[in-house]
């Protein structure tokens, strides 16, 4: 029996997840022949469970997480020589600074339990890959506080957020801690800055991965790297939003009305910084 290769893209969020899935989803029907391809609509309960894991670290939610994914990926019945690639920053837990939570110290235990899973399902046969998008953490703060103001209500400053998570963008530590909870299995990185100017940005590495065919290789179409952030000025509009005594429906409306005009009049984007 051929092995059964299956590749684990966990995250971590703003290093270029949302660039990876989007040429996924673009390429879809030229890599479905080649691979079976994952994302988060498919298992959405998965990701629920793990970003509560990691808000709780509750045992329930751990082993829920590692049941649902491992019955997701059975549920596909792949043939003996169907490879699959599995693309969601939330199977690592919620972005590390939300409810709570101030690093990634709950991914290490969250992949350990997927790979149990899945090993259980393949036995010998299993070629298990993570793939865990890094950033440096200069980068990795601004993007993720971008994120935070823009997608929540946070009200702390920059700096108060920093001195809450001050681990948050540690990836050197979380990464021997993920090689340590698999050891069975390859864990490789994948450095958006580094990635940035390759054919297919941060995607390349792991479609390289997947061992395609020249010819459908050559088919593929790249994408426009995704998630950019605003300026400070709409930073502000959104903390001040933020900040307000408005409700909820009535910020993000206003939220998304500012990026709309903004991006109509060519401003308050940074062009190509993707951070997603």
């Amino acid at each position: 029996m051929p092995p059964q290769r299956i590749v684990i893209h966990a995250g971590f969020h703003k290093t270029g997840t949302t660039s990876v899935q989007a040429v996924l989803k673009r390429n879809r029907r030229e890599l479905w022949p080649v691979m079976a391809i994952g994302l988060r609509d498919k298992f959405e309960s998965t990701l629920r469970a793990a970003r509560t894991y990691a808000e709780k670290r509750d045992t329930f939610n751990l082993h829920k997480a590692a049941y649902l994914f491992g019955k997701y990926v059975g549920d596909l019945n792949l043939s003996p020589k169907r490879q699959l690639l599995v693309s969601a920053e939330d199977l690592s837990g919620c972005m590390a600074g939300r409810n709570g939570t101030t690093d990634y110290s709950a991914a290490p235990e969250l992949l350990q339990g997927y790979a149990e899973e899945l090993q259980a399902l393949f036995g010998r046969r299993l070629e298990l890959t993570f793939v865990m998008g890094t950033r440096a953490a200069p980068l990795w703060y601004p993007s993720a506080y971008w994120q935070h103001v823009k997608s929540s209500r946070m009200t702390e400053s920059f700096d108060a957020f920093v001195e809450r998570c001050p681990n948050a963008a540690d990836f050197a530590t979380v990464l021997g801690d993920i090689r340590d909870a698999v050891p069975d299995h390859r864990v490789l990185t994948n450095d958006l800055d580094d990635c940035r100017d390759l054919p297919f940005g941060p995607a390349t590495p792991i479609l390289n991965l997947m061992r395609m065919p020249p010819e459908r290789r050559a088919a593929l179409k790249p994408v426009e790297l995704r998630n950019a952030r605003g300026d400070d000025a709409l930073l502000r509009a959104y903390l001040d939003l933020n900040r307000s005594d408005l409700d909820d429906a009535t910020v993000e409306a206003r939220k998304k009305q500012l990026w709309v005009e903004r991006a109509a009049h060519g401003s308050g984007l940074l062009g190509g910084k993707e951070t997603g």
